[in-house]
């Protein structure tokens, strides 16, 4: 009776092994894509570093300060401040936001944004100084 389970036995125990043997290099395979994974993470946070360092390189006080003064640049002060009404209309200024269809004749249409033009009037700045002397 036993003769007759061993053919059995012998299939089951080969499922089995290649079973094992087919979960073994699913792992091995899944740590590798972990480990792949983990170096691409460590190479993001190096590139993080990297671009954390050019920022603060980028963004210190002396260097806007010597940028601005080649520029031409001044510092903001009350004289600067501008009422609202002396932009212009902000109606005018409304029109850049919407656009507008033209239709061309060929019959295509057109869609196009009107920027208006707008003058400034700008009187209270002109002919002053601002505290270190420099004119505007």
């Amino acid at each position: 009776m036993i003769q007759r389970y061993v053919p059995i036995l012998i299939i089951l125990i080969i499922l089995a092994a290649t079973s094992l043997f087919n979960v073994k290099y699913a792992v091995v395979a899944a740590e590798g894509e972990i480990s792949r994974i983990e170096q691409e993470i460590e190479a993001e946070r190096w590139r993080l570093r990297t671009l954390e360092a050019d920022w603060a390189h980028l963004a210190r006080a002396d260097r806007l300060a010597a940028q601005a003064r080649a520029l031409g640049m001044a510092p903001a002060t009350l004289e600067r401040v501008v009422e609202a009404r002396q932009i212009g209309d902000y109606r005018l200024l409304q029109l850049a936001r919407q656009p507008r269809q033209a239709e061309l004749p060929e019959g295509d249409l057109l869609e196009f944004r009107v920027k208006p033009v707008t003058a400034f009037a700008l009187p209270s700045l002109s002919g002053r100084t601002d505290p270190l002397g420099q004119g505007w």
